[in-house]
């Protein structure tokens, strides 16, 4: 009784505490009560900022705006240096009582000393410095590359999604739109580009002044411009269409300039709404050389990381030509998801993220010459899978979950927001018909241009779309969508045969067994029969469904894996799955016997299934040709190796089982033939597979290509290049190649070659050098970028146990200078805890957390990561019985046989002492 007491206690203190933090994140949004109408700003950037000298910078920002109640304080958000502020109502100076700053909420507040009026015109005019900071990468700051051994600089910006406040005090939240006016003043020699078209441009001795055009109503976050020696590629049309890049890589933009106008165009007839009407007046696509984002949708300037951007046939893999194009179409779905219309506040990201990530899979489809990409095949496997992995966590927030601090904010730009987003799209398409499905899109941004959204709206518009009889009797969608929008998580549809009879249920399916939740949803069931029989059904919250008369040799729920939901199905439903993946695997499609494998393998992850009875689903792999269940199958494999222990004796056992596998299914002679672009990404991936396992034949290939390379200048297949270079460094000659590779390293000026050599140096098994290349990603003076700096120990610690061991005790004992080098440093501790497995690694870990207490950035990392650690020690407990058992390793009886055998003692004790008396 005490402890219900207790409980009780503590649940109505948390939630007192909850809501008290609630109503203090609250705080961190400005006043409704302010409509700013336009911006007009002046940078003046000095020439040392762009000479390698003081990055400072001078500003004046001038904020036309209305108030909708009267008031005296004007808050608005900023983190440059207030120098001067004036105020104005029409033309009539008002008097300014003083301005304070609040670095915590990053506001500024000027109070005035009488009340601001409704409907009255105000101009808020402020003189500030700022600094174009290199190693934040946001805001204005600082980029460099190197010509002939000469170090050249630009400036440019980042301002998603908080960061716009770093360049010029502003209305920093998506819900504030307004036009801006922007000049640049800078040094002669220069050019500068920013979202609009160049209205007037002078030069006055040896500075040049350039004002563009007014933009559209947008927000603060979308404003961007660029001030470097870049040059263009343009083409001809409706609007001016360029690509623009360091002039080194001039060759490397046709491909961008090509597929870019095509995507752009393509957007324009599906929605209905052409990229010329929005008022922008122009595209060009930015190569960033030092870029923190992969890409960022400013409206009309687009910038992107070089190697996401720049095309070049000797360097460039198939899998970053389809990255390419994908994100092209990405941050052009931007263009009108995001820019025209915008989530009214970043709780929705969603509505913004989930669009361009949708967008840039289903749009290749109608482009011209990507056929063969299969790309909305490839959205399940890469988009949907990982989703549902991210959303299966106890802790996974919803849709719409809150934000309010920048560090909130930035954590809404996940898996949740994009993968789980497109994927929830993907349904609703699925459910109502890409037709009616393109109507109400086209409605919703008609009826919300230049306007900011919510979900409901969203909702509200599709439901005006929905055909008749598609929705249960009495609901719309709005009501359907609520909890898939609303609440963390999906559900995992239970399907068990009685007879003639499928009975259907529901519960939200989470890895932890223990944690408990009762939300259900409105789920969308389809599902095809051996006779050929294709139905859709609704699975109602707290209810179940019985279909009669099913009589057919299996049932597949889930078509293609349409609905964002997995599916469990009893002992028999799985018994005649595995018998047609065994003898006719292709009666199913692809993409269904992915769902299979990954369903499986997470199923058992989450004990609802024992790992061997998962396993049973991919023994017919030997006889599979399709890329998508070997991506379902190498992905959960290569999870439960990761947990279990590489080099653990049971981690063996998972990697030779997958290793069997893959060896009949590895074609040697693919690594230098022409074949099609599908085949040639499961090539690179049974390939990347077998070399990791030891297959002779793989590490032979590799290590044979590579001294091509070095001793004969002969090229290696850009497909398998990545894979070459780890796998030679990995079986070979350690030292001389890895240097042979750093070398190449500091030669070449190629993003792509510079990618692939980033992965193929953090394969050596030579600690020394790897340690060597961990330094060199947080020296000042090294020439890996700090954009690169994650992608380094990433290399180094998903290459091996020993490189995960290698990286730990790097971090461990130069934590300051690499969380002073770069934001990536938690992240990167975070991702290398996540692979300890073994108790004398949690011993490592929470030695190290002990040792920095006072470091809350430090100690916030250790407490998440020692959490992470324990549990995959206490899941690794609960599943080694089963695993052992299945590839025949002696070890300790598991606590159910145990259990079992102390019951049968006691039962055979109590029989003899019945027998006595």
């Amino acid at each position: 009784m005490l402890f219900v007491i207790l409980a009780c206690l503590l649940g109505n203190s948390a939630s007192q505490l909850l809501e008290t933090q609630q109503d203090d994140w609250e705080s961190y949004r400005l006043p409704a009560i302010y409509a700013p109408i336009k911006y007009h700003i002046n940078l003046q950037v000095p020439e040392e900022a762009l000479t390698g000298g003081n990055t400072s910078f001078n500003g004046t920002v001038s904020i036309l705006f209305q108030v909708t109640e009267e008031t005296k304080k004007i808050v608005l958000h900023s983190l440059v240096d207030v120098q001067n502020v004036y105020l104005f109502a029409n033309t009539t100076p008002v008097s300014v009582l003083n301005k304070t700053v609040d670095s915590t909420r990053e506001f500024l507040t000027v109070l005035t000393t009488s009340n601001l009026i409704v409907n009255v015109n105000y101009t808020l005019t402020i003189d500030y410095k700022a600094v174009m900071d290199p190693k934040s990468m946001t805001g204005f700051y600082r980029s460099e590359y190197t010509v002939n051994g000469i170090k050249e600089y630009l400036g440019t910006t980042q301002f998603q999604a908080t960061h716009a406040r770093r360049a010029f005090p502003c209305f920093d939240e998506p819900r504030y739109k307004a036009v801006f006016n922007l000049t640049l003043q800078y040094p002669v020699g220069f050019t500068a580009i920013s979202n609009t078209p160049i209205s007037s441009n002078t030069t006055t001795g040896d500075r040049e002044s350039t004002t563009f055009k007014e933009t559209p109503v947008m927000s603060t976050y979308l404003l961007a411009f660029t001030v470097s020696k870049f040059s263009c590629l343009y083409s001809g049309g409706t609007i001016p269409f360029g690509v623009c890049s360091r002039s080194s890589l001039v060759t490397d933009r046709s491909f961008a300039l090509e597929y870019g106008r095509t995507i752009l165009e393509a957007f324009d007839t599906w929605t209905n709404y052409p990229y010329a009407s929005t008022g922008i007046g122009k595209m060009d696509q930015l190569a960033i050389p030092d870029f923190s984002a992969g890409a960022m949708e400013n409206w009309g300037m687009v910038t992107y990381r070089e190697y996401l951007l720049l095309y070049n046939q000797s360097y460039t893999s198939n899998i970053y030509k389809q990255r390419l194009v994908a994100v092209i179409a990405h941050e052009f779905a931007h263009m009108w998801f995001g820019d025209l219309v915008t989530c009214g506040s970043w709780d929705y990201t969603f509505l913004n993220e989930g669009f361009a990530r949708y967008f840039q899979y289903f749009m290749l489809s109608q482009v011209a010459g990507l056929g063969d990409f299969e790309i909305e095949k490839q959205f399940v496997v890469e988009q949907q899978h990982s989703a549902f992995v991210a959303d299966a966590a106890t802790d996974a927030k919803a849709l719409t979950a809150g934000a309010w601090t920048p560090e909130q904010i930035s954590g809404k730009f996940d898996t949740i927001s994009y993968n789980k987003g497109a994927s929830v799209y993907r349904m609703v398409e699925n459910l109502i018909g890409s037709d009616a499905f393109q109507a109400a899109l086209r409605k919703y941004l008609l009826n919300n241009i230049y306007s900011s959204t919510t979900p409901d709206i969203l909702w509200n518009t599709i439901s005006t779309e929905v055909p008749s009889g598609v929705l249960p009797t009495g609901l719309n969608l709005t009501v359907i969508m609520n909890n898939w929008t609303n609440k963390p998580g999906f559900p995992v549809v239970s399907v068990s045969l009685k007879g003639d009879s499928i009975t259907l249920s529901q519960k939200r399916f989470v890895y932890n067994s223990s944690f408990t939740d009762s939300t259900q949803w409105y789920v969308p069931i389809s599902y095809a029969t051996s006779n050929g029989t294709a139905n859709k059904v609704w699975l109602k919250p707290n209810e179940s469904i019985t279909l009669n008369n099913i009589k057919s040799d299996w049932i597949i729920v889930n078509n293609n894996s349409t609905g964002y939901y997995r599916v469990l199905y009893d002992a028999q439903l799985r018994s005649k799955l595995v018998k047609v993946l065994l003898t006719n695997h292709e009666t199913l499609s692809d993409l269904n016997r992915a769902q299979l494998i990954d369903d499986a393998l997470n199923l058992a992850r989450a004990g609802h299934l024992r790992y061997s009875e998962a396993f049973e689903f991919l023994k017919y792999l030997k006889n599979e040709t399709s890329y998508y269940p070997w991506y379902a199958a190498i992905t959960g494999l290569n999870y439960l190796t990761l947990r279990l222990g590489q080099d653990s004796a049971l981690g063996q056992k998972v990697n030779e089982f997958l290793l069997d596998l893959v060896n009949d299914s590895i074609e040697l002679s693919n690594w230098e033939a022409s074949i099609g672009h599908v085949d040639s990404l499961k090539t690179q991936l049974l390939a990347r597979t077998a070399c990791r396992l030891g297959h002779e034949g793989c590490a032979s290939k590799a290590k044979s290509l590579f001294n091509e390379l070095t001793l004969n200048s002969k090229s290696i297949n850009t497909n398998l290049r990545d894979v070459v270079y780890c796998n030679a460094l990995r079986y070979g000659n350690a030292s001389t190649d890895w240097y042979y590779l750093w070398n190449r390293y500091h030669a070449i000026d190629q993003p792509h070659e510079k990618l692939y050599i980033t992965t193929g140096l953090g394969c050596t098994k030579n600690e020394t050098l790897l340690s060597q290349y961990l330094d060199q990603s947080f020296n000042e003076s090294s020439i890996i970028r700090i954009q690169d700096m994650a992608s380094v120990w990433s290399a180094v610690y998903s290459a091996s146990t020993a490189g995960a061991r290698v990286a730990f005790d790097k971090f461990a004992n130069n934590h300051e200078a690499i969380l002073n080098h770069s934001s990536d440093a938690t992240a990167i501790f975070s991702n290398i805890a996540r692979r300890f497995s073994t108790q004398d690694e949690l011993d490592r870990l929470e030695h190290f957390a002990g040792e920095h207490p006072g470091n809350s950035t430090i100690a916030n990392a250790a407490s998440s990561a020692l959490e992470i650690v324990r549990e995959n020690l206490k899941w690794r407990s609960s599943i080694s019985g089963d695993l052992e058992r299945y590839f025949g390793i002696a070890g300790p009886p598991s606590s159910s046989s145990s259990t079992v055998a102390s019951i049968l003692l006691l039962i055979s004790l109590l029989s003899l002492l019945y027998k006595t008396n």
